[in-house]
């Protein structure tokens, strides 16, 4: 979805109230043929046959300046979810990898009764507030305050950098613990179980790092808040019983315009200066600098990063979504290619290497802890997935020792005339047989009541369609009925009758829980989009309940 800046800031103030080998100097700067006002997908747009509506180039962190508020009431809140058991891990945001053992005591609760003081602005007087929280068994140290959640029945929201505008982004301390705590409440009262927070989106960490810079999205490239975004995400996450899923773009990184304010001690950097590494360890595509999965070094970093989290932070998984080559360009990676090739032709090259990062990441993370978990949420779009980001979705679903779930974002309506919604969760649950993998589903709140869902037409027809989109789906989101629209709910409903499905995942928490502000943009929704969307989040979240 093409999210406007403007659009967006509006928005937002309606808010306020594999080490192993798989495989240059010839890198130039390579073009993508896409303008920075197209700039949603990575390729070209006409690479893909879904879009990605995380990715928004022209978004300025530095106009965001209010307060978050809490947009869903608090109500009583019970779960009827599975239980599991989880072993404990570690929370400390600056410890060694090498912890002292302890010993563990297991907590089975049916619910967690939290009660909170809940932070507000300092024009405002603290309140005692009662919430019931998702049910779980959890293991808990003797401390009693390390645990990992995780749940048989996943419900989940993405959180992007889109998102954290307006709730990390320029925030003080007190601030941002106010407004990550209203998420946490927003997630429990909807009848979510999990949060999926997006902490490395371009190359840079929302914590303190080794081997990363500070997050643009926190309080500037390379600028040190003073606090540390991510113990406190994971302490209020799993005060409310959350399970707690750090987010990793491993390979997007930096805009030319913002090298400048990387500081020179991280890896990038070294890199950037580097002229035997510049243009074959990151390689420029449409002004913005990619790491190359290719090269050892990079898949080294990416794994190093990985264990930065796991052995500083009780994160309850790792996550990937569906960002890896940037480009089917053969010029990107050509030196690289020449060395690590091995005879593979450069689609396999290229698949061989992500693989390879996958496998080392999910080592990573069970030699941490077998219960932490790690999944990918790719295109759900498998032409695309194999062989124009090179993500051998088919491998990691049919062999164990790869993922432990696998989310497709299948953001289709049930007319799209490309692939449908029912169709596309046909698929991938054929596709899922490893014994060890279960399949999510990523559902798409943000296109409720969407104008015209161009991507639902094919490629071949997607031009006719702009003229006349009756008949592709492009109108699957609408509905003259408001009060009757249950796509959401039926998407959820379906998914979660499969026996494979192990739970549904939302994009994202500002369609979810700023429907005034979000809906209300009439250059993306139909007039009456606000309507529909209130009795589709009211429908979904009964179903989730």
């Amino acid at each position: 979805m093409k999210i406007k800046a403007t659009a967006f800031l509006l928005a937002v103030l309606c808010i306020l109230g594999v080490l192993s080998a798989c495989g240059g100097d010839k890198m130039g700067s390579i073009s993508s043929g896409v303008t920075e006002s197209e700039q949603l997908v990575i390729g070209t747009t006409s690479d893909f046959d879904n879009e990605y509506p995380d990715y928004n180039e022209s978004l300025s962190f530095s106009d965001i300046s209010a307060e978050l508020e809490s947009f869903v009431p608090s109500s009583e809140i019970s779960s009827k979810e599975p239980s599991s058991s989880k072993e404990p891990s570690s929370t400390s945001s600056k410890q060694s990898s090498t912890s002292s053992k302890q010993s563990s005591v297991v907590v089975t609760t049916s619910s967690v009764v939290v009660t909170t003081s809940s932070v507000q602005s300092s024009s405002q007087s603290s309140s005692q507030q009662t919430t019931t929280t998702p049910s779980t068994s959890s293991t808990v140290s003797s401390s009693g305050s390390n645990k990992t959640v995780n749940y048989d029945t996943v419900k989940a929201v993405w959180i992007s950098y889109i998102d954290f505008a307006g709730i990390m982004t320029k925030r003080n301390e007190s601030s941002f613990r106010a407004n990550f705590e209203n998420v946490c409440k927003n997630a429990v009262d909807f009848g979510l179980n999990t949060l999926i927070c997006q902490i490395r989106a371009f190359g840079d960490a929302a914590y303190p790092s080794e081997y990363f810079a500070w997050s643009q999205m926190v309080s500037g490239v390379g600028k040190d808040p003073g606090y540390d975004p991510l113990k406190i995400m994971v302490e209020l996450a799993h005060k409310y019983n959350l399970s707690f899923h750090a987010w990793i773009n491993p390979f997007r990184t930096f805009l030319n315009t913002q090298v400048s304010s990387v500081p020179s001690d991280t890896i990038f950097m070294k890199w950037y200066n580097d002229s035997s590494k510049k243009g074959r360890y990151i390689v420029n595509v449409s002004d913005r600098w990619y790491y190359n999965p290719g090269e050892p070094e990079v898949r080294e970093l990416i794994i190093n990063g990985v264990n930065e989290i796991l052995n500083n932070y009780n994160v309850d998984g790792i996550h990937f979504d569906d960002y890896f080559y940037p480009t089917t360009d053969a010029s990107f990676d050509s030196a690289t290619f020449s060395q690590y090739g091995g005879g593979k032709a450069l689609a396999d090259f290229r698949k061989s290497c992500v693989s390879s990062l996958v496998k080392s990441v999910y080592d990573a993370v069970k030699k941490k802890n077998s219960n932490i978990v790690f999944g990918i949420s790719p295109d759900a779009n498998v032409d695309n997935d194999m062989n124009k980001l090179y993500a051998d979705v088919k491998l990691w679903c049919s062999s164990n020792g790869y993922i432990d779930y696998i989310c497709p974002q299948n953001y289709y309506n049930y007319d799209s005339e490309s692939t449908s919604f029912s169709k596309a969760l046909s698929t991938w649950n054929s596709m899922v047989t490893a014994s060890n993998v279960k399949l999510m589903v990523g559902l798409a709140p943000y296109k409720i009541g969407y104008k015209e869902d161009y991507w639902a037409c094919t490629s071949k027809n997607r031009e006719k369609h702009r003229l006349d989109p009756e008949g592709c789906g492009a109108y699957g989101w609408q509905t003259k009925d408001t009060a009757s629209s249950n796509i959401l709910a039926r998407q959820c409903a379906d998914s979660l009758s499969l026996k494979k499905c192990g739970g549904v995942f939302l994009y994202s928490y500002q369609y979810v829980f700023n429907v005034d502000g979000y809906f209300s943009n009439s250059d993306d929704y139909v007039e009456n989009a606000v309507s529909q969307a209130k009795n589709e989040m009211q429908k979904l979240k009964e179903a989730l309940k």
